[in-house]
């Protein structure tokens, strides 16, 4: 200290004679003095002091020791730019510090030099963060601190502030390890070393005085031998003094913590002979308490989501909400956990992992490689006290045990142990309905088309689900020459999907506002467009649970059968809902038809009618098409064969009932006739030939004439007439032999059979 003021004597002489200026290229120099008007202030920027690692936000330090140990001598000086300006553009940020002696000029102490310049962009705000340790040589007293900011096409700033501050005079008094806790047990006699530290100003000395006051019955503590004989003495700037204390902690102390009151007293004798007190009182030296046996901490997570599964010592949430606590697997074969145990016993413990379900396959995966459990247990060690270690545990060959409950146990050697239990099931399910829609329109539309629709999505059952996050894929699909719309997100359906979670977009989605678009050149009667949704599980491969169908109907632009011909109850659109887990379907199209209708009052009502036109005042069959009566001359006699038109015609009973044109039946007639004529024209020719080859007797004997047996007719194989879909996508066949047909998915059958 009387160095310093020496020095500041020989500066003051020296500036009365001559004037000194600031050389900043000048590194060499312990002392420079420099006018206290040497950096202008500049509102563009400025800069702030804290501890290593601190917020900018968080409250400054501006009181330093010169002789700090290294971690404590460090200082975090933070330049924040106000201006829109690059930071690409700033070449150097010179800091320096300088003391302020009484006479108001200004000697540099420490210079910090930033070349490389790394900033963040803060709305708007340019933060430049470096650390600097200072020497012990600084000197104590106040201390301006200024900045300067060099760019490479711009004029520099420069600013300054005076607050910093070192102290003249400085100690610490702990733990002698400052950045670890102290734990003790009440298993044993425990030992706590302390450090006393001078950190004041380099020749500066103190002295210090240390006693252990005796005021609880619960524990007991006193100096050892070593540290008896040095609990009082004088030490110099960046001296130490190493003490240990000797606690032992009584069963009755039912306490985590406990603190060991030190009487510290530290001063100097300023140039008037006083003693100045730096401390004068009890210090209290914290330690926490560890029990000697401890089961192990146990947080288990998925690893997908981080949703962590509770433990056998968990607190029950205050929550009376019913909950389900599944773990969902999505019909994968496997799943994984991420563990973190850490060991809170006073000891060194041994881990032990009991899977209680051995139909099982277990496996660790733990940086970067795969071990058994036994093996990952060698392969760790022990854990002391306080200490933890994460992995991930992998659980695969699920099979039958989709729905099962896994238990788990973890634990250290001789302590109890941690259970964890999962109910496992493949998927999570609701009975409640997800996803529906009521179309605005009810008959068929003509192109091109465009509407605006409503669909309604509520995911709120899947709240229920502790371990899953209600988050899902929503994806879509229409045929060509159609657009849809989804006007909420602003996304066209086909493009791409639309994520969604419900914590987040459940107003949204309660309302999802579509737009249907179908273009002049779409072929076809129906335009049907799919909604599906996917849970969004990070590292599983999902299916669609829920899904729904919109179908908008065309007006077809063709020429088709009259309206007397044709029965149509489409209602224009039909929406199918399908959630997947719940195998529920929702049709809107409810169209009936009287099952009694007979149209052409032939006596044959229209779902057995197979010839739907025919009078009133015809005789027809039983499936209601005329019977045509044909006579076949046989030589001059009239030999009346009858032949009845036997073509019979039903279809399936469903809302809509294709009907068949007169223009068919005049088809079926001529193929009749031409049959028939066959027959006839084949027994005429024979008959000739038999009398040709007879010779004409001299008496005539007239014989009557016997009717021609009746000759089988060939077998013929029925060939289809005709072949239609109706509107509710069912296949029919006419048959030659005036059978129908329908297609039941895999053969065609006569209509009336399963």
């Amino acid at each position: 200290m009387q160095n310093r003021l020496i020095a500041g004597l020989m500066a003051v002489l020296i500036l009365s004679s001559f004037t000194v200026t600031s050389d900043e290229n000048t590194e060499d120099l312990q002392l420079e003095s420099v006018n206290s008007e040497h950096a202008a202030r500049d509102t563009s920027a400025e800069i702030k002091i804290h501890r290593p690692g601190e917020s900018i936000d968080s409250r400054e330090t501006l009181n330093w020791s010169p002789n700090n140990i290294t971690e404590s001598a460090t200082i975090q000086f933070t330049v924040l730019v106000y201006e829109q300006t690059h930071t690409d553009n700033i070449e150097q940020i010179n800091i320096v510090g300088s003391w302020i002696g009484n006479n108001g000029q200004f000697y540099e102490q420490f210079r910090l030099e930033i070349i490389q310049v790394y900033a963040q962009e803060i709305d708007g705000i340019s933060t430049i963060t470096e650390n600097y340790t200072y020497p012990n040589s600084v000197w104590g007293g106040d201390y301006s601190l200024s900045v300067s900011i060099v760019f490479e096409e711009a004029e520099p700033v420069s600013f300054e502030r005076n607050d910093l501050k070192f102290e003249t005079y400085g100690y610490q008094f702990g733990h002698a390890d400052q950045k670890a806790e102290s734990y003790v047990c009440s298993c044993e006699q425990n030992t706590i070393s302390l450090k006393l530290i001078n950190t004041g100003e380099d020749e500066s000395s103190l002295s210090y005085r240390l006693n252990l006051n005796q005021t609880s019955s619960n524990t007991k503590y006193e100096w050892d031998a070593d540290s008896t004989e040095i609990t009082n003495g004088v030490f110099v700037a960046g001296e130490s003094v190493t003490l240990s204390v000797k606690l032992q902690i009584f069963s009755s102390y039912k306490y985590e913590f406990i603190e060991i009151p030190v009487y510290l007293q530290v001063f100097y004798e300023n140039d008037d002979g006083e003693l100045i007190f730096l401390s004068d009182e009890n210090v209290y030296i914290n330690n926490t308490i560890l029990p000697s046996q401890a089961p192990p901490v146990v947080k288990v997570s998925l690893s997908n989501s981080g949703l962590e599964i509770p433990t056998s010592d968990d607190t029950p949430p205050s929550d009376t909400t019913p909950r389900n606590n599944s773990v969902f697997t999505f019909d994968d074969d496997n799943l994984l956990l991420s563990v973190n145990i850490s060991n809170t016993g006073f000891y060194q413990k041994s881990l032990e992992i009991i899977p209680l379900n051995p139909a099982l396959t277990y496996g660790v995966i733990y940086s970067g490689g795969s071990y058994t459990i036994a093996s990952f247990e060698n392969f760790i060690g022990e854990l002391s006290y306080l200490d933890y270690i994460q992995f991930d545990l992998l659980i695969s060959n699920f099979g039958e045990y989709q729905h099962e409950t896994i238990p788990l146990e973890f634990g250290f050697n001789d302590t109890p142990t941690t259970l964890v239990s999962l109910e496992v099931a493949p998927i999570p399910i609701v009975s409640e309905p997800v996803i529906s829609v009521i179309p605005s329109f009810s008959e068929s539309l003509a192109l091109p088309v465009d509407e605006i629709e409503e669909i309604q999505i509520d995911l709120s059952p899947y709240q229920i689900f502790s371990f899953f996050e209600n988050s899902w894929l929503m994806e879509c699909s229409q045929p060509p020459q159609t657009k849809i719309t989804i006007i909420t997100f602003e996304t066209v359906c086909d493009e791409s999907a639309i994520m969604i979670n419900h914590d987040n977009d459940s107003q949204l989605i309660s309302n999802l506002k579509i737009q249907i678009e179908v273009y002049e050149s779409f072929q076809g009667d129906l335009a049907s467009v799919q909604f599906r949704l996917t849970p969004l599980v990070n590292g599983s491969n999902t299916s669609i649970l829920h899904s729904l169908t919109l179908d908008i109907a065309i007006e077809s632009t063709a020429d088709g059968p009259n309206d007397d011909d044709t029965i149509d109850d489409n209602d224009g659109s039909n929406t199918n809902s399908t959630d997947g887990a719940n195998n529920t379907t929702e049709d809107d199209n409810n169209s009936t038809i009287d099952a009694n209708t007979d149209t052409d009052g032939d006596g044959v009502i229209d779902t057995l009618d197979a010839c739907p036109n025919t009078a009133s005042s015809i005789t027809v069959d039983e499936f209601g098409c005329q019977v045509i009566e044909q006579d076949i001359d046989d030589g001059g006699d009239d030999t009346a064969a009858n032949l009845t038109d036997t073509e019979g015609n039903s279809e399936q009973k469903t809302d809509d009932i294709g009907t068949q044109t007169d223009q068919n039946n005049v088809v079926n007639y001529l193929i009749i006739g031409s049959i028939a004529m066959a027959i006839v024209g084949a027994l005429l020719f024979l008959n000739s030939r038999r009398s040709a080859n007879q010779t004409e007797p001299s008496t005539k004997t007239v014989q009557p004439i016997m009717p021609l047996p009746t000759l089988p007719l060939p077998s013929m194989e029925p060939v289809v007439l005709q072949q239609w879909t109706d509107a509710h996508g069912y296949s029919w066949r006419q048959m030659s032999d005036q059978s129908i047909m329908w297609w039941n998915g895999s053969d065609w059958i006569p209509y009336g059979k399963n």
